[in-house]
């Protein structure tokens, strides 16, 4: 009897209730689904040119029928080394089933010809089962990766590459939409407006909060979201089945979705109610929320998809490469609880006064165009939280330990999702969808409370207007090409998942795993909202305490070399010293903080700067400060102060928290947790992203002197490049999602010897029950062809449009 586990909240269409019965006591039948995932031809069989174009069949034979399975794409040019990813319709399990493969060299003229056959018995592509018979639920699952030999005319000419997937048979119910009782919320709602969509939010009370908060739900308009509900009712329904159970891990990253509740907007009573999705708060429980919304993806939009026109989606082609998402894989979109450095960035400051409009337009653009180390040095931006004397540090948090605990955090979850991603057992198409990262920033925690600033850290991914939910079953459904386009997409999500996780931990170990910092410079900036902004000079410093002083500001060389007349230097800064105040003092923390302490920079002001906006005909500058401490083991620490608009003697009394860690075992505990593995040389695999200033150095022909502007010794800043080291952080990931199933091949024995001689049993998973499913915890794995960094790629999957190559 077929089964699917049931929900108290999920209403279902079709069935009966033998259907829905439980499922911990009895064996479900089983499917068995296969993945052809590759071939390694040794042998070429083109007959009219150099290379091959090989394609797959495969046969199926069992007691009471012979027929083919299915037929891959053809891999055009891939020659020998061919890669498919193409999943079969699934079959009922029988271990005595025969799989018979071949691979065809595909002929512009002429009949194919063939490379090679492989067979097999289905039960040699899943793990040992314990006793005979039909598998139980718990063995439902995907398994490791299966070599089999090709041979054609008794001679191997290669071999090729398998997955075997079991999945329970259902009936492939289908559920109906979720209503929840208008009597469980307050009546009417009030709106709240509108968050980066066009969707209005309305605010949702819970008439009984013994069970949750009664803010922990808020409404979201269906008629503006009508393309979401299909997907957050399929994650639901879900859920609770044990054939998506390879999918609960990443699942469990989403929003909480209830259902849809109809209820009247505030001063409105007398129209009919309005439908609402009833979605999780990120405001419970936070008295002020800082958070991005990351847009994942070298491509965002697909023509004729999801009811995306043709036209929309060449115009967001344009939007995608000319922002952060053509350069890293993802861009961020908005920014909720900006710090004051961000909020003194006017986008319209060269253009004058514009409506609210079109600087609310401006800001998206300024956003969209920031790179990941930008965004992440606003993110972690305190500079407004009250700042503890040594007294208040025995007891409550400082600034520096708060910014580390919520980065600590958000590396550990997004380790998390990247290795789900990875995981997963078959490709999604999820265009457009984003990653939120937030924390309380309203919150001081007392010292020993750690814990309650770590649950409150959001890591999520949302957005899911152009998005599906694929499963095995219907992934398995879907043509060779339809298969191939969401592996592409499925790529490009992945790769701006790994890359966006990269950059997060690569924030962390430059911000918080240095022991000891040498010296600090203060770069000063001429702020441009149309351009790059002007680097004007910086001063160089030991990080040692000093009290208040001022010392003059080394000017950039570029203003002593511009054409004479009227932009003399001396002109430029009223023929006097351009000079910049500052203090440093070192505050000590408790032995039970991971941080030793933190240098406080308190940048006071600065005076007499040059005049930068003259081409603008103000004869001013906008003068903004970025503080860089730097260590002799390479590990560099960037903040920026906020923007004085049209100022020659700006006065900030900023301070800022430089931390100093105990060690750097902070960072490997996290990737501990999402059982990751990191080398001996941290700033090896999470190089420093160079302050503007310091790339003049790299540019050919720049007139700044190596001498003058060089912070420390050449030898001392030679570091990974940033694509080298994304390639092995990509390859440490990929590993780790591999390290439940080891791929096995059938001509060797079950105990192999390793490298050093030691046996080796490979290891085996088995799918748990739907009530021992925590997040982030291992379901299947995924075999990925090649990576993305050894292609060049940053996150955008090798296509053949891309331009990182």
């Amino acid at each position: 009897m077929d089964a699917v586990a049931s929900s108290p909240l999920r209403e279902t269409d079709g069935g009966s209730d033998d259907d829905l019965a439980g499922t911990d006591s009895m064996s479900f039948k089983m499917r068995i689904v296969l993945k052809i995932m590759k071939a390694e031809l040794t042998q070429n069989f083109e007959s009219y040119g150099n290379r091959m174009d090989p394609y797959a069949l495969v046969h199926w034979e069992d007691d009471e029928d012979s027929f083919e399975l299915t037929k891959t794409r053809v891999d055009w040019n891939a020659h020998m080394n061919p890669v498919w990813e193409h999943t079969c319709r699934p079959q009922l399990y029988k271990g005595n089933a025969t799989v018979r493969i071949e691979v065809v060299e595909a002929n512009m003229v002429g009949p194919s010809t063939l490379c090679g056959e492989a067979t097999c018995k289905a039960e040699d592509l899943v793990s040992q089962l314990p006793a005979p018979g039909v598998p139980s639920t718990s063995q439902a699952a995907m398994h490791a990766e299966t070599s089999l030999p090709l041979t054609l005319n008794g001679k191997e000419t290669g071999k090729v590459c398998v997955q075997a997937m079991l999945v329970p048979h259902t009936r492939g119910l289908r559920p109906s939409y979720s209503r929840i009782e208008a009597s469980l919320f307050e009546n009417p709602v009030k709106r709240l407006g509108v968050s980066g969509g066009t969707a209005p939010f309305f605010k949702l009370k819970l008439l009984d909060a013994s069970e949750k908060p009664k803010d922990y739900y808020i409404g979201k308009d269906l008629s503006r979201a009508g393309d979401e509900l299909d997907f957050y009712e399929e994650v639901k329904h879900c859920r609770g089945l044990p054939i998506a159970a390879a999918l609960w891990p990443l699942l469990d990253f989403t929003f909480d979705y209830a259902g849809i509740v109809s209820l009247h907007e505030e001063g409105k009573e007398a129209k009919r109610p309005m439908d609402l999705l009833v979605l999780q708060n990120l405001h419970c429980g936070r008295s002020r929320l800082r958070l991005l919304d990351v847009k994942i993806g070298q491509k965002t939009a697909q023509g004729g998809w999801r009811g995306k026109s043709h036209a929309a989606a060449y115009r967001q082609a344009i939007v995608d490469g000319h922002t952060n998402s053509s350069g890293e894989g993802f861009r961020l979109e908005g920014f909720d609880g900006q710090p004051s450095s961000l909020k003194s960035m006017d986008p319209l400051l060269d253009l004058g006064h514009g409506s609210a409009k079109l600087s609310k337009k401006a800001l998206r653009i300024m956003l969209q165009r920031m790179t990941a180390s930008s965004m992440l040095m606003y993110y972690l931006d305190l500079l407004e939280h009250p700042l503890p004397n040594e007294v208040s540090l025995q007891t409550h948090l400082g600034r520096a330990e708060i910014a580390e605990l919520v980065l600590h955090e958000t590396t550990v979850k997004l380790a998390r999702l990247t290795k789900a991603c990875l995981k997963c057992p078959v490709p999604q198409k999820w265009i457009g969808s984003s990653v939120a990262l937030g924390f309380d920033l309203g919150e001081i925690p007392p010292r020993g409370e750690e814990e309650k600033l770590r649950q409150k850290t959001i890591v999520s991914i949302f957005d899911w207007g152009r998005s599906e939910l694929n499963t095995i079953e219907k992934h398995a459904s879907l043509t060779a090409s339809s298969q191939h386009d969401r592996s592409k997409y499925w790529r490009y999500y992945t790769g701006g998942i790994l890359r966006l996780s990269w950059e997060v931990a690569r924030a962390y170990c430059q911000h918080f795993c240095s022991a000891s910092w040498q010296r600090v410079a203060f770069m000063i900036y001429d702020f441009d909202s149309m351009s790059d902004n002007d680097f004007m000079g910086k001063v160089d410093v030991s990080l040692e305490p000093t009290e208040e002083t001022t010392v003059p500001l080394r000017l950039n060389q570029r203003l002593f070399r511009l054409s004479s007349s009227i932009q003399k230097t001396e002109w430029r800064c009223w023929k006097r010293q351009a000079k910049m105040t500052y203090s440093i003092e070192w505050v000590q923390h408790p032995s039970s903080s991971r941080l030793v302490g933190a240098w406080r920079v308190k940048l006071v002001k600065a005076s007499n700067l040059p005049r930068e906006d003259l081409f603008l005909f103000r004869g001013s500058s906008d003068p903004l400060v970025e503080v860089v401490a730097y260590s002799q083991a390479g590990f560099c620490f960037r903040q920026r102060s906020s923007t004085k608009i049209r100022s020659l003697n700006p006065v900030w009394s900023e301070i800022f928290e430089i931390p100093v860690a105990r060690s750097d075992d902070a960072l490997r505990q996290a990737m501990a947790k999402a059982e990751i593995v990191l080398p001996e040389n941290l700033t090896q695999l999470f190089p420093p992203e160079k302050p503007p200033a310091e790339m003049l150095l790299e540019k050919k022909g720049s007139m700044v002197t190596q001498s003058s502007y060089m912070v420390l010794p050449p030898s001392e800043l030679t570091q990974t490049k940033p694509n080298e080291a994304f390639g092995l952080w990509e390859e440490i990931l990929t590993k780790a999602a591999k390290d439940v199933n080891g791929a096995r091949s059938l001509q060797e024995p079950e105990d192999t010897k390793d490298s050093a001689g030691s046996s080796e049993v490979p290891q085996t998973w088995e799918m748990p029950e739907p009530d021992q499913v925590s997040p982030g915890e291992p379901a299947a794995q995924i075999q990925p062809s090649q990576t993305m960094a050894a292609r060049g790629c940053l996150g955008c999957a090798g296509d053949e449009a891309c331009t990182c190559m």
